[in-house]
């Protein structure tokens, strides 16, 4: 027997607007952090990278490597808008009923 499993490409949007204290983006920039952690080059990378990690992890600053440090309080999520997400089925699979517990 044969169980079916459906695969489907999902597309979300999120709108933020965040407001972060300058000792963050400064953090993000430095020379060590983009040794150690990420290489981002401007503010806006900082921002994008702890606005995904806030939608996508629903994490906080200090959950973040680099930021371990500083108070989540840094960082304010103003607003925040979920658009509808957008789903459409792609090709299906075949699971061989053994290969499933």
């Amino acid at each position: 027997m044969t169980k079916r499993r459906r695969v489907f490409e999902v597309r979300l949007t999120t709108t933020l607007i965040v407001e972060i204290d300058d000792k963050v983006l400064k953090r993000g920039l430095s020379k060590s952090f983009r040794k150690r952690f990420y290489t981002f080059v401007t503010e806006a990378d900082v921002a994008g990278h702890i606005g995904y990690n806030h939608v996508a992890n629903n994490a906080q600053l200090h959950s973040l490597d680099g930021f371990a440090d500083l108070k989540d309080s840094l960082v304010e999520v103003i607003d925040a808008e979920y658009h509808e997400t957008e789903a459409r089925e792609l090709k299906p699979i075949r699971i061989p009923a053994e290969a499933t517990p």
